[in-house]
């Protein structure tokens, strides 16, 4: 019943270089019908299975690396907070990277920020035992549950993603276009790249690419 669809997140130099797919997780009723993420999501977190989702997306995903699916393009994938702190699964994952080093290096692990904002030395230990595999680590949502930049300094992240609800009305928004800004010069100065998400239209990806922008994600895109 669980099915992957792909999203590309595209360099802001140019239209048609991937940078990485986003795996985006489908899961399907007794009928075939979709269930919206929006209410699999909080049920799988009531019911203490989003580690159980997120063993299942980490071994098909590394299936299609090792296979080369995608060539030599990194997919990305979203995993629960709570898997985070779960030692059992953390050993598991870090097995499962190391039988396919290959595929691991092309592996990344996407958290959302207001999921980890609370818990920051466990994503600071997850990553850094990952990144022994080639593993690399984004931050996604960023800036939903916007504290400060003080601990980005302190996690070797590879990338994050600004939170769509800054992208969405961007163009007439000069808050929003100042915020980007502000976490585009942040992170560069960290060698962190940044992305934007739920990018709909050419003037979006205009506005966004003269902030200076690594790569862009949304229907806009791909």
């Amino acid at each position: 019943r669980i099915s992957l669809l792909m999203q590309p997140a595209k360099s802001a130099a140019d239209h048609s270089t991937i940078m990485h797919y986003e795996s985006l997780l489908r899961l399907a009723d007794e009928k075939g019908e979709v269930i919206p993420a929006v209410v699999y999501t909080p049920m799988s977190k009531r019911l203490g299975l989003g580690t159980d989702f997120d063993r299942v997306m980490i071994a098909e995903v590394l299936a299609r690396l090792a296979s080369k699916r995608y060539g030599e393009i990194p997919v990305a994938v979203n995993l629960f907070p709570s898997s985070l702190q779960n030692k059992d699964f953390i050993d598991w994952m870090c097995a499962e990277l190391a039988k396919v080093p290959e595929a691991a290096s092309r592996l990344l692990v996407e958290v959302s920020e207001y999921g980890v904002a609370e818990n920051v030395d466990a994503l600071r230990e997850f990553t850094k035992r990952v990144l022994q595999y080639g593993t690399r680590v984004g931050l996604d949502h960023f800036g939903r549950g916007f504290s400060s930049f003080g601990y980005l300094s302190t996690l070797k992240l590879d990338y994050i993603k600004i939170d769509g609800s800054y992208v969405r009305g961007i163009l007439e928004n000069k808050d929003n276009q100042f915020f980007v800004e502000s976490v585009i010069k942040v992170a560069h100065g960290l060698d962190v790249k940044v992305f934007a998400v739920s990018v709909e239209t050419d003037a979006e990806w205009n506005l966004l690419v003269g902030l200076g922008l690594d790569g862009l994600q949304g229907y806009g895109v791909g």
